[in-house]
């Protein structure tokens, strides 16, 4: 799923330098830490040779909405899913399920102090 993801990278801010239009640059490395007690690989981005860090920032473009989204490097490369966490809440039938079972815990609560 990453690896569809990165065709929407726009721009990435690495150590305060920003890099825009890098989409042929970017490359996806599956590596394993020599730090790691897992020794499991992760995904690791690099642009023009340069590593890019957890905390550095990746825009990209949500498939779904056309939003640009502006999170951290480890957190993007971690992603579930391929929309941003603005698609995600405003799904219609969440925010109508979440209201319901608000208002059920509020009613239960005030029958509680009753």
């Amino acid at each position: 799923m990453i690896e569809n993801l990165i065709k929407y990278i726009n721009k990435v801010n690495i150590d305060g330098t920003e890099y825009i239009n890098i989409n042929n640059n970017v490359v996806l490395k599956n590596d394993i830490s020599k730090y790691s007690s897992s020794k499991e690989p992760s995904f690791k981005l690099e642009i023009d040779g340069l590593k890019v860090k957890r905390y550095d920032k990746v825009t990209y473009e949500c498939p779904k909405c056309h939003i640009e989204s502006t999170i951290g490097a480890g957190r993007f490369l971690t992603k579930k899913s391929e929309y941003c966490y603005k698609c995600k809440e405003n799904d219609p039938e969440k925010r109508k399920n979440i209201v319901s079972i608000s208002k059920s815990h509020i009613r239960n609560i005030k029958r509680s102090l009753l």
